[in-house]
């Protein structure tokens, strides 16, 4: 564990296994994992994302994601850590042609 740190008008803790930081607001989120990672080298709070909003939460596919003030990054075990500035997708399904028989 390392002192607390400020950051960009926040603060932040590093622990072994990730990083609490705390917006100016005041509200708390854990960063860890590949998503820290990433979110490191994107400059943490000081780069295009600013500040997470929440701990990492698990999508109903196996992924992961933690939304931050402009944007998320999200992690599939086979693709890796991806951010992406605030888009929102939603699957509604797969509608195949339909070809007429002969």
């Amino acid at each position: 564990m390392s002192g607390v740190e400020l950051v960009h008008g926040g603060k932040r803790v590093h622990y072994q296994n990730g990083t609490i930081y705390q917006n100016p607001g005041g509200q708390t989120a854990w960063v860890v994992g590949a998503i820290g990672e990433r979110y490191h080298q994107l400059q943490g709070p000081a780069g295009w994302l600013g500040f997470p909003l929440s701990d990492e939460q698990v999508l109903p596919d196996g992924g992961r994601v933690t939304v931050f003030d402009r944007g998320r990054i999200y992690w599939w075990a086979d693709v890796g850590a991806i951010d992406i500035n605030d888009v929102s997708v939603h699957y509604t399904g797969f509608t195949p042609s339909v070809r007429p028989t002969d």
